[in-house]
């Protein structure tokens, strides 16, 4: 050993005994706070406890006694107070701490390599040097309790506090009573931070595993990058609220959430509508009545029972707020709505939540927004909806896919490439039963090369599913099974928005119809909508275009946002109503198992 070592370690241990000593001369004199501080960071000293004085033996006083006793007692409470001041050194040397915590952290990481949250615990330490972020001399941060309070509350963010292991943390039973303990904290508790943060940002499960026909990418956040902004924040809850979607439909869910909080076990029993005959506007019905208080109307004055023109107006209203026909017709569908068979739960709320912390955060100053379960498609710019259009989806079986793209061109006058599984699993059958089934649709069989053959020269019989070489087509034109003009995006699941020739199914309130691309059911008018900040374009020029040669391309100078979503529950601004739909596809019940609600 060195003489500059010796002399190191020498000076050290003279620190240490000075510090000891001065613990000690703080209990008996109360001159020094050190005590205190020790006291805190290994649990309360115990408090001096005052004996009884005995009968004093025969020559000495029962003062003389009880002096003895205190000098006993603070004799107990110094040497109490020196074992705390001792066991409290280490806590207070820095570079101790910090070699500590490397060596902790290093060997949390190493031991579990696809904890993504250590891993960013890890980042996050290295940066500084291994330093405590969240503990200043073994008492908690400022930030740190502000933050503890925020992860205790995140239920109310549509998150589950659980997943933060905040009984490990809790800021009122948590003793620091050796490095150990302190590093340890260290660690557990950034990696809940940065749990919080990806779960706030991207959401607590894969949407890959809920569904094949999910494919979304959650936008991934700067976590360290997030963690030094919480731990140097003034207002750290402030800093952790930024990571959740901005979006208005989310932000309007959680208000729901709240009160859903606020309001647990006072719901009101409403009295239920009969059900019966469908009635319309000028009809009577017994009904009627119920109806209009319901809808919040004043009682007829006379003919009660009759529906007239105030009743229809409010129920056309509900309709279009909750996705329905707005015919004004009443039937098993609005009364659902008006009986409440249509409110949210609190787990359809929380799987809505999550499903748009799927979303890009930035949805796009002008965009494309379809949600699947609402069977409409909505273009927005600057936040407003401009326009709004009825679609026809995928069937269950032929789902609509989830996720986001952005529209590159247009094509007007197309034809349509039958996909392979339409081809094989729909179309060969029916031509092994009859060989003119598919120019009856005026759809083409292309052999090697792209030749056009004669479909009964063909022995369909021959083939499976597998093994059947041939593709199929259908021209532009009258009867095209796309219509005058499709939106093209380019995705792995080659879905697309586009127009149709069967229009009947529009006026249906399930719109489910579809082999997985969204039919529009006005196209012109979408395009009008989608190309207005496109110079030189817009539907009419669009639907000038049909039937002037074959197929034609727009190309877009700007690619416009779209989002094929998937909500099955819609809260008013102020979450005070939450209107839930049918959930088409099962994703909601998936993903209420997955997340144990």
């Amino acid at each position: 050993m060195t003489a500059n070592n010796s002399k190191g370690l020498f000076a050290l241990g003279a620190r240490r005994a000075g510090v000891a000593f001065a613990a000690c001369l703080a209990v008996s004199t109360g001159a020094l706070p050190f005590a205190k501080q020790a006291a805190a960071s290994t649990g309360s000293l115990p408090p001096l406890i005052l004996m009884p004085v005995p009968e004093a033996p025969h020559g000495i006083t029962r003062g003389q006694v009880a002096a003895k006793q205190r000098h006993a007692t603070r004799l107990a409470s110094i040497e109490t107070a020196t074992s705390a001041a001792l066991a409290a050194l280490p806590l207070l040397d820095a570079s101790g701490v910090s070699a500590t915590l490397r060596e902790h952290m290093l060997q949390a990481a190493e031991a579990d390599t696809k904890d993504q949250d250590l891993a960013e615990a890890k980042h996050f330490f290295e940066a500084r040097s291994f330093a405590p972020a969240w503990t200043d001399h073994a008492r908690l941060t400022p930030a740190a309790k502000k933050t503890l309070e925020r992860l205790h509350n995140a239920k109310f963010d549509g998150l589950d506090p659980n997943d933060y292991a905040l009984d490990a943390l809790d800021a009122g039973t948590l003793r620091l009573r050796s490095v150990e303990d302190l590093v340890d904290f260290e660690i557990a508790m950034t990696a809940a931070v940065a749990r919080y943060i990806r779960h706030a940002a991207m959401g607590r499960i894969n949407p890959r595993s809920v569904s094949q026909y999910i494919t979304s990418t959650p936008e991934r956040p700067d976590i360290a990058g997030g963690l030094v902004r919480v731990v140097s924040s003034g207002n750290p809850a402030e800093v952790l609220d930024s990571y959740h979607p901005a979006h208005p439909g989310f932000l309007a869910l959680r208000e729901a959430l709240a009160r859903s909080y606020e309001t647990e076990g006072t719901a009101k029993k409403i009295v239920e509508i009969p059900d019966g005959p469908l009635i319309k506007p000028g009809m009577r019905d017994k009904r009627i009545p119920l109806l209009r208080t319901r809808l919040g109307l004043e009682p007829a004055k006379e003919n009660e029972t009759l529906y007239d023109d105030a009743l229809a107006k409010a129920v056309i209203k509900l309709q279009e707020k909750t996705g329905l026909p707005s015919e004004g017709f009443i039937g098993k569908l609005t009364l659902g709505v008006l009986n409440g068979n249509s409110k949210a739960s609190r787990a359809d709320i929380l799987v809505n939540m999550e499903r748009w912390r799927w979303l890009p955060h930035d949805l796009g100053q002008h965009h494309v927004f379809v949600n699947i379960p609402e069977f409409l498609a909505r273009v927005f710019t600057d936040g407003k909806a401009i326009h709004t259009t009825r679609v026809v989806v995928g069937k269950p079986k032929n789902q609509t896919p989830i996720f986001s793209d952005e529209i590159e061109h247009i094509v007007v006058n197309p034809t349509w490439s039958v996909p392979r599984s339409i081809a094989t699993k729909e179309y060969l059958p029916q031509l092994q039963q009859d060989p003119t089934y598919l120019a009856k649709r005026n759809i083409q069989v292309l052999g090697r090369g792209g030749a056009v053959i004669d479909p009964t020269t063909v022995d369909w019989a021959s083939y499976s599913r597998s093994s059947m070489p041939y593709r199929f087509r259908q021209p532009s034109g009258r009867g095209n099974a796309l219509g005058n003009v499709k939106f093209m995006f380019p995705n792995e699941h080659s879905v697309y928005l586009h127009d149709t020739q069967s229009r009947s199914l529009f006026s249906r309130s399930v719109r489910a119809y579809s082999h997985g691309c969204v039919r529009v059911h006005q196209p012109f008018e979408f395009a009008d909508a989608l190309l207005e900040s496109e110079a030189g374009w817009n539907g009419t020029k669009i639907k000038r275009m049909i039937g002037s040669g074959g197929e034609r391309h727009v190309i877009l100078k700007t690619h416009i946002p779209v989002h094929l979503a998937y909500f099955t529950a819609i809260a008013g601004g102020d979450g005070a109503s939450v209107v839930k739909l049918r959930d088409v596809y099962g994703h909601d019940a998936r993903m209420k198992q997955m997340m144990g609600l």
